[in-house]
């Protein structure tokens, strides 16, 4: 009879008859050598004994040809002898190192399609065999078929057959997850947190399926008399932190096991040697990790710093995983059996309780079932809410962030609150005072960033005034801050107060600091880091001022400053090009004013598609009014005031003879509210709609659209650039449009000066910090062509020296795509110099996977238009366009030091490599969701090698080649300058892995997260 015998390493086929047994089977088949672990024959979802006859299976399958299943568990050892293995007493200290996890699971992922599930306690005649497989090969899966059959004849844990030395198997983290779900997934996690928290692949965590002998039930039973002295407590009481590793729901809330950890966790949080709660999730096939507090390497930065990149490495992780624990309730946790809930409740109300009183009924209510559930809802409360306001034009983003609000403030004991909301957009003063009047009264420690959102007065701060604070740290930097009156009141009053960071930049409604000159006096600090820079309404004298009280305090220790004065420019002449600020709002508004641009309202553009009408020329744009009786462009005086800081509403049920409604005593905001299509994250400075006068209204942000002309006469005769721009208009916002903006055929000599000004400073409207870009890609369609084929466009008609209607068949098309336009790549080009490039550039369209681009170094732009890869209608706009690329190009790549990229297809990375090194200062490179080819791989590699500046190199959910991993592992092999490279949400495979391993032998000062 032919029987198969299956392995993940061999397939072999042998003549048996019905009286052989399991065990001369496996004499046999071959194995490696000196491998001594124990081998098991199974069939569908049996397992077969050395004592079973091949006469057993024969009558299961009903069949003379059979395949059995040969698991070999030589790979997870023993490793000490054929008969030996290392015996650790306590299971409390058999931690699993990330190593020997990883072999576990690459064991199980390999036999796992080999195995069934069991479907029957007996074998059936008629089995149904449901195979298995690795993405649900579960821990009860596993205990089955490797964690018992492996360790039969030693009587052990898996831990101590893997181990060589039980000193290295000491946990120092613990790990707590669901039996019912995929080890791989649990695995993946683990994985990713060593790499977060930069452990080596010999750091231990503890697992309970891992560290319990099977065999010994009562080793491994977890309902002892008492739950604080079994292994779960005591591994847990061993260890530095716990991994809470999450699946699809948050099932700790319901299991009393998982609530009893989490209590454990919050009773040590105030003591010598807290236990940090970690929490990780691995969705998708990509892990995410939530910290508690900083990882080291975040420490050594500044703490503004390392929050704001904590919150960077965090914003993925699916925040909706955590609502249901900011309702927890650990009275409402389940166990199986009834003991089991009266010893955990028990023991968390009377931690010193005897044992036998613990096996009564627990009480009801008692003040430590609150304790602990206000202290884990406000550590996922805090852990949640940056994504909650980062995504708050959801639904339901109110009452999320009140009951966080609410969670955070019954959490009284706690004394730590880090968050940071770096590019919320939305998150304003309202906001801001939410969460000041939550924070906890014991609060001692208190960082908060608030870089780049809509926070523009600090009123609320004087709520810190009544907690006993020690240690602030607060940045503003980009926000529309205009006012520190309420932090210069509350500074005097935090009497326990020792360390002070403060960072105020790039802040340009900014006029006043004296409130903080007259504050910092009254403080006994140890330590004081200052940055005032970059805030153009600030005086020379007021920074001089705020130096000399700083350096004079004699109760400060560590003194860090940074002040710098940046004055804002005056209005230039109408003339050549001048040099405009391009981080100043004022600037912005200056040249507007100065070349007569005039922007569009958005209210306007939405009223042309309706009507189904095209773009006006500016000439005739100028009489036009919108149906709620605004001008259709916009008003320079709006502009100034816009750019000043007071603010500018639009009432949508505005009167038919109202005029924007100009507050000159409204608080300096530059924010304009999002659109509801518009990411509010793609511009820098947003705050959402507010009420005045029982009126709705907005602020107004500046959006400029980079699109063809599809005609000589018209840039969009056919109106489907229009239809594209007014799917994502907000009716608030103020377009730049060129045919609509700036003065067109046929001009008189104040216009034709004024469109010779636009044009020399063209690159302001793309590459200023208070603008948006709009990308429209697209050409009408064929068949939108053909349908409107009869449509009439109203033109400037040389000939006749007239703006009348002509058919758009009579107009001289131009049919060269986006990406080989000259003016539209320069204007791709300066976008991308913005402070931050990815998040402000709108790409359309969305349809394509790969749709950003790269900064493009000067000699590499003007060889493309030397090539006439991108072209110019008029010839005489070349050099122009040439230069102001190459100027723009410099100035702003001389200053950054963060820069992110995102979508970039393979073309771009040999462009990329081309412009780094222009980037004198740049420190740390980002680039997300993008696709590297080999060549991209390679020239990539080597501008970072030779690049004597960039420290940091972040790659996230890049798809690389095969092979690129290998090259980019050479260079980082022998880089000096280089300290850090990431590689996270990357396939890679067994050769990836082994190049980057080396890579950390052999450069030791070089850190590699993969």
């Amino acid at each position: 009879m032919r029987t198969r015998v299956v392995s993940s390493r061999v397939s072999l086929e042998v003549a048996l008859d019905a009286t052989t047994t399991m065990a001369q089977l496996l004499a046999l088949l071959p194995r490696p050598e000196n491998a001594w672990g124990v081998r098991m024959l199974s069939y569908g979802p049996w397992q077969l004994g050395e004592g079973d006859t091949m006469q057993e299976v024969f009558e299961l399958a009903k069949s003379q040809e059979v395949r059995l299943s040969l698991a070999d568990y030589s790979e997870l050892g023993p490793r000490l002898g054929p008969r030996e293995v290392c015996r650790i007493p306590d299971a409390a200290q058999r931690g699993i190192t990330l190593e020997q996890l990883c072999v576990f699971c690459g064991f199980t992922s390999d036999m796992a399609s080999l195995w069934c599930e069991e479907e029957a306690e007996e074998k059936e005649a008629s089995p149904t065999f449901v195979p298995l497989n690795p993405e649900t090969f579960n821990m009860y899966h596993g205990r089955r078929w490797v964690l018992k059959p492996s360790t039969e004849v030693f009587h052990c844990s898996v831990v101590e057959l893997m181990a060589v030395d039980a000193e290295q198997q000491r946990p120092t983290w613990y790990t707590s997850f669901v039996w019912a779900n995929s080890i791989c997934r649990y695995v993946e996690c683990v994985r990713r947190h060593a790499r977060v928290r930069k452990f080596s692949r010999q750091t231990a965590y503890w697992g309970g399926g891992f560290a319990h002998n099977q065999h010994d039930l009562a080793e491994a039973d977890s309902a002892v008399a008492n739950p604080r002295r079994n292994s779960f407590a005591r591994g847990l009481g061993n260890c530095d932190g716990m991994l809470l590793v999450l699946y699809d729901v948050f099932t700790p809330a319901q299991r009393i096991w998982c609530v009893f950890e989490l209590a454990l966790v919050v009773e040590r949080r105030d003591t010598e040697h807290p236990i940090l709660l970690d929490v990780g999730t691995a969705m998708n096939s990509h892990a995410s990790i939530l910290t508690d507090g900083l990882t080291a390497e975040e420490q050594l930065m500044s703490p503004l710093r390392g929050m704001h990149h904590k919150a960077c490495r965090e914003a993925n992780f699916p925040a909706e995983l955590l609502h249901h624990a900011l309702r927890l309730d650990i009275r409402e946790a389940t166990s199986a059996r009834k003991l089991e809930e009266n010893l955990v409740l028990n023991t968390i109300a009377f931690p010193r309780a005897s044992t036998i009183s613990l096996e009564c009924s627990y009480p009801d209510h008692h003040p430590n079932y609150d304790r602990i559930n206000s202290a884990i809802g406000s550590h996922f409360a805090l852990a949640c809410w940056y994504a909650l306001e980062k995504n708050s034009s959801q639904t339901g983003c109110d009452v999320n962030r009140r009951l966080m609000s609410e969670i955070l403030h019954r959490d009284e004991t706690r004394r730590i609150v880090q968050l940071s909301f770096t590019g919320c957009r939305r998150f304003s003063d309202k906001e801001l005072g939410l969460l000041m009047s939550s924070l906890p009264s014991a609060l001692q420690i208190f960082r908060l960033d608030l870089a780049f959102t809509g926070v523009h007065t600090l009123e609320c701060f004087e709520e810190l005034g009544h907690r006993p604070i020690s240690s602030l740290s607060l940045s503003f930097k980009g926000s529309s801050l205009h006012c520190l009156k309420g932090l210069g009141q509350v500074l005097p009053k935090l009497e326990q107060l020792q360390e002070l960071h403060l960072c105020f930049s790039k802040l340009s409604f900014l006029d006043n600091i004296r409130p903080l000159t007259v504050a910092l006096p009254s403080l006994r600090l140890s330590d004081l880091d200052l940055t005032v820079m970059l805030c153009p309404r600030l005086t020379e004298p007021a920074i001089q001022e705020l130096q000399q009280v700083v350096v004079e305090n004699p109760h400060s220790g560590r003194l860090a400053l940074n002040l710098q004065a940046t004055s804002a420019p005056e209005n230039p002449p109408i003339g050549a090009r001048e040099h405009y600020d391009l981080q100043n709002p004022t600037a912005l508004a200056s040249l507007l004013k100065c070349a007569d641009i005039r922007l569009v309202r958005g209210e306007f553009l939405l009223e042309l598609h309706a009507a189904d009408q095209n773009f006006v020329r500016r000439q005739e744009a100028e009489e036009m009014k919108t149906a709620s009786g605004h001008s259709a462009l916009v008003t320079h005086e709006e502009v100034h005031d816009w750019s000043v800081g007071r603010e500018v509403f639009w009432h949508e049920d505005a009167s038919p003879d109202a005029s924007p409604n100009v507050s000159a005593d409204a608080s300096p905001n530059l924010s304009p509210a999002a659109s509801p299509n518009i990411s509010p994250d793609a511009v820098p400075y947003t705050l959402p709609g507010g009420y005045a006068d029982n009126r709705k209204h907005q602020r107004s942000r500046i959006v400029s659209v980079s699109h063809c002309w599809e005609s000589m006469e018209h840039p969009d005769p056919y109106g489907h650039q229009l239809s594209i721009l007014a799917s994502d208009i907000c009716a608030s916002d103020w377009y730049f449009i060129d045919y609509m903006s700036i003065y067109q055929y046929e001009r008189n000599a104040k216009q034709e000066q004024c469109f010779q000004l636009a044009m020399k400073n063209m690159h302001v409207l793309y590459a200023h910090d208070f603008t948006a870009t709009f990308r429209i890609e697209e050409l009408t369609p064929p068949e939108i062509k053909e349908r409107k084929r009869s449509r009439k466009v109203t033109i400037y008609h040389e000939r006749t020296r007239l703006v009348e209607q002509v058919p758009v068949t009579e107009l001289q098309a131009c049919l060269v795509l986006y990406t080989q336009r000259g003016w539209c790549q320069a204007e791709v080009q300066w976008s991308l110099t913005r402070s931050l490039p990815a998040c402000w550039l709108l790409p359309h369209p969305r349809g394509l996977e790969y749709i950003g681009r790269a900064p493009m170094a000067p000699e590499t732009f003007k060889q493309r238009v030397d090539v006439k890869e991108f072209r110019f209608t008029h010839r005489s706009d070349l050099e122009d366009v040439v230069r102001l690329q190459k100027e723009v190009f410099l100035e702003k790549a001389a200053k950054v030091l963060e820069l992110v990229l995102t979508k970039l297809p393979e073309s771009e990375f040999s462009v990329l490599a081309d412009a780094l090194p222009y980037y004198t200062r740049l420190d740390h490179l980002v680039i997300k969701d993008s696709k590297m080819g080999l060549d991209g791989a390679k020239a990539f590699a080597q501008a970072v090698q030779t690049n004597l500046v960039l420290k940091r190199v972040s790659l996230e959910y890049v798809s690389i080649a095969d092979g690129g991993i290998l090259q980019l592992a050479e260079v980082l092999k022998n880089t000096t300058v280089l300290e850090w490279c990431s590689f996270e949400g990357i396939t890679m495979g067994d050769l990836d892995r082994a190049a980057l391993q080396e890579v950390e032998k052999m450069n030791r000062a070089l850190q590699v997260m993969y």
